[in-house]
């Protein structure tokens, strides 16, 4: 059993941890993404579908969903999903939150260990996933190590800029949003003529966050005929 500080036997106990209550954009960004695109895609594939027992074939397809959808039945007996209100608003609530326990570590030294291990995630899931950590397809041994460089120097780079991200006051920017939002802008060189593409706001803010240099004196691509 735990007692608070509140509680007339703190003093008593003979274990005493800290807890800090935490709030994260990104996770909860992420949270909520995740969570959204569960639920459409279940959403897409009952909807409409028609059941001999659809409240059994609800729990059953929808499983742990069933707490944030809830179904009705037309004249055909055909299915219609909708959510339930309150769980997607308590669900919004506390997207993003966690608390952190440590015995009798300082706010400042626990959310410096929390953003060492939050970086090395990253770095683990980029090199698990984007960057694939497949085998390198080669038997040459200084091509495979060549191929080892690149992928770490990318890996370093993307980092940095998870950094700079994480810091910046744009608001929901992330290095994926960010590299295809940056992706649109383009200067095309065809045939001796210059011209870029439309610099939205979106990459002026990117340009600007990452201290790039815009080229000038260039025509641009919607003003050509």
């Amino acid at each position: 059993m735990s007692v608070t500080d509140d509680d007339p036997g703190f003093d008593d106990s003979v274990f005493k941890v800290r807890a800090y209550v935490c709030f994260d954009s990104k996770k909860r960004s992420d949270d909520e993404q995740e969570l959204k695109k569960a639920l459409m895609a279940k959403i897409d594939d009952l909807e409409g579908k028609i059941f001999q027992d659809p409240a059994k074939s609800f729990n059953k397809k929808a499983g742990w969903m069933t707490k944030y959808l809830e179904y009705t039945l037309d004249e055909k007996g055909a299915m219609h999903i909708s959510y339930r209100n309150n769980a997607m608003t308590f669900f919004r609530n506390r997207a993003g939150m966690f608390v952190m326990l440590t015995p009798r570590m300082e706010w400042e030294i626990v959310m410096t260990s929390y953003d060492a291990r939050d970086n090395v995630e990253v770095a683990f899931d980029i090199f698990k996933s984007e960057l694939d950590g497949r085998r390198g397809r080669t038997g040459d041994p200084v091509r495979a190590r060549g191929r080892l460089l690149i992928k770490f120097l990318a890996l370093m780079i993307r980092v940095r800029m998870q950094s700079i991200v994480s810091k910046s006051k744009i608001k929901g920017l992330t290095v994926d949003n960010m590299l295809m939002s940056a992706a649109t802008y383009k200067i095309i060189d065809d045939r001796g003529i210059r011209v870029r593409t439309e610099k939205t706001k979106r990459v002026r803010e990117i340009l600007e966050l990452f201290g790039v240099k815009d080229p000038e004196q260039l025509n641009t691509a919607d003003t050509l005929e």
